[in-house]
Parts: structure tokens; C-alpha cells; sequence
């Protein structure tokens, strides 16, 4: 973000980190051999004091309110703390609406976006 906004990165601070995720039920994760690998991701969110949200999945794999949930919690978050930027880490343009909003309340949106791929023990 700092350089992006051409400053000085010691002017740039992390105020808060959030983390939305549908999430399913520990006895589907660990039938489908993933429970171990979520939860060594999910201690990486604890030690670096990222607050989560969860909410749970659905039976055809589908999360609903989280996108909501998301964005009531940024707006929120940008009308009591007065963020100056606020850095939206997303994976497509549902949150226009709400970059929009923040924008009325004089905080600029930043979004990161990404395609990667990697390989596990299963490759």
C-alpha cells in the first residue's frame, strides 16, 4: 500500500485484519483428509491476530451472508475507525457496491486480487 500511495511505509499501518470463510463442519473435513491442513492455516490466522469470521457451509458446498457479513463488517469498521484506506483482499467484484460506500465516507478501497497455483503433498 505504501507504495502505492507514494509514502513512507513506516506512515502505513495495519489497523485491523479480518478473515471471512464459509466453513464446514469438522466431520466433513476430516472425511475429505483436510482437517489437519485447515487448522495449521487456520493457527496462522490466530498467531498473527487475524480476527475470523465463520459461517457455516451449506449441504451443496455454498456459504450464505458471508459476502454480507463481509461488507456490513467493513463498513462499520470504516465509520468508527476512520480508516484512510481500506484494503479489500477479493476474488471478484462483489464489493463495488461497498467500495462505493466506503468511498461516501472518505475512505479509499484498495483491492488485491491474485491467481496462483501451487502443489501439495498430493501434487
Amino acid at each position: 500500500m505504501a507504495h502505492e500511495e507514494h509514502l513512507d511505509a513506516r506512515l502505513c499501518q495495519l489497523v485491523d485484519v479480518h478473515y471471512f470463510r464459509g466453513r464446514f463442519s469438522a466431520e466433513e473435513v476430516e472425511d475429505a483428509g483436510r482437517l489437519f491442513s485447515e487448522r495449521v492455516f487456520e493457527d496462522v490466522l490466530v498467531r498473527e491476530g487475524v480476527t475470523t469470521h465463520y459461517l457455516p457451509m451449506g449441504h451443496a458446498g455454498t456459504e450464505k451472508g458471508i459476502d454480507v457479513w463481509f461488507a456490513l463488517e467493513a463498513y462499520e469498521l470504516a465509520i468508527h475507525k476512520r480508516f484512510d484506506v481500506c484494503v479489500l483482499v477479493a476474488g471478484d467484484s462483489d464489493y463495488v457496491p461497498l467500495a462505493r460506500k466506503l468511498n461516501t465516507l472518505g475512505t479509499r478501497v484498495m483491492v488485491l486480487g491474485w491467481d496462483f497455483e501451487y502443489t501439495d503433498q498430493s501434487d
